[in-house]
């Protein structure tokens, strides 16, 4: 009975030092266990999970809505620190460019090691097989255009561009060659053309420092590359001895590959002028097609001169390099504008060689190169 006493004492006096929920506060919830007895929760003070539904049937309590977070600055927002001044706007920007270009061929198709690999013979006729071998004439000077479209990115995000560049060169002359000609001197004339497309992503740096400026091109590109050759010697001349009148050769290497640029420019001085300098190169991967041919004074059944050709077809790889250095300046009363002029050259190698060392060793081959001055107007919108 004393020990019931003292128990109900101690329960009274916790009891009375319990604090009594303030006005307006929601009561503690109280625990009940599996038995449904409701005890005072002890631990008020602590944070407690949110009611949850009773059943996953009920709809979960309303919170609130999923959305991504704000940033601090969107993409693609012109930004002056990213974009300065100096720089061109973001936006559409096209140039075109034209070059007086010179261009040569290094041809010694057909020249093998030991001679007389490569020959043609003419059916229907007592002519024997030849070896083919004719020069390039010397290339006249020529304009090539090049036409460039692109999307300038802001906040420094880069542009991407598409350019597309042909040239188009021919040439006469003559040669006394003794393969080429071996009756009489024979009048040469000659071709090449070229069609390059480029399809880039570029971006502008600046962490060269305020007095120089980088920017760098990164892509794809395509090349068609064509020239030929054909001599042609007087008739009378070729019916008294060999009995060929014209002798002629071919050759067309296309391929893709990757492409890179890197271009750095100094300070635009109070004038609006600042010195380019630019170093192209790729490394196109595709095919070389070769033809020699010949034509005879024998007539055939419709009265057209027999003829006598050999294809050859081979996979080949073609580096070129190029490089460019000039002036270029951007009138004060028209930011949009620049106007470019300089120097460029380039060279392309193995666009006239087949690797295939059954057909030919390292003599025989083909490289083109071009030089000359451009001029460059660039708008940006």
């Amino acid at each position: 009975m004393v020990r019931s006493t003292s128990s109900l004492i101690v329960l009274a006096a916790l009891i009375a030092s319990y604090p009594a929920p303030a006005q307006g506060q929601t009561p503690d919830r109280p625990v009940t266990d599996l038995a449904g007895s409701t005890e005072p929760n002890p631990l008020s003070g602590l944070p407690r999970p949110p009611d949850q539904p009773a059943s996953l049937l009920q709809p979960a309590p309303t919170g609130q809505a999923y959305a991504c977070p704000q940033l601090e600055r969107p993409y693609f927002e012109r930004d002056p620190r990213l974009d300065p001044a100096d720089l061109p706007h973001p936006g559409w920007l096209f140039d075109v460019q034209l070059g007086i270009m010179g261009s040569s061929v290094v041809e010694h198709l057909g020249q093998t090691d030991p001679p007389g690999q490569v020959t043609v013979a003419v059916p229907g006729t007592a002519h024997t097989s030849d070896v083919v071998i004719v020069p390039m004439a010397a290339l006249n000077w020529t304009v090539s255009p090049r036409f460039e479209v692109g999307y300038r990115l802001p906040s420094g995000f880069g542009e991407v561009d598409v350019a597309y560049r042909f040239l188009m060169a021919e040439g006469t002359g003559s040669t006394a060659n003794p393969i080429a000609a071996p009756d009489a001197t024979a009048a040469l004339q000659s071709h090449l053309d070229m069609n390059v497309g480029d399809l880039d992503y570029a971006s502008r740096e600046t962490s060269l420092g305020e007095m120089w400026g980088m920017k760098w091109r990164i892509g794809l590109r395509y090349a068609d590359v064509l020239f030929d050759s054909q001599a042609d010697e007087s008739l009378d001349a070729a019916r008294a001895a060999s009995g060929i009148f014209e002798r002629s050769i071919s050759n067309n290497f296309w391929g893709i590959g990757p492409h890179a640029t890197l271009e750095l420019n100094t300070r635009r001085n109070p004038c609006g002028l600042r010195w380019v300098g630019r170093l192209d190169t790729a490394l196109l991967f595709g095919e070389v097609e070769q033809q020699f041919a010949e034509l005879s004074t024998s007539r055939g059944p419709g009265g057209l001169p027999l003829s006598g050709e050999t294809h050859l077809v081979n996979g080949q790889q073609v580096p070129m390099l190029g490089g460019f250095l000039g002036l270029d300046w951007r009138p004060a009363c028209r930011p949009n504008l620049d106007i470019l002029l300089g120097y460029t050259a380039e060279y392309w190698w193995n666009v006239g060689r087949l690797s295939d060392p059954d057909i030919y060793n390292g003599q025989s081959a083909g490289e083109v190169g071009t030089h000359g001055v451009v001029l460059r107007l660039e708008y940006n919108y």
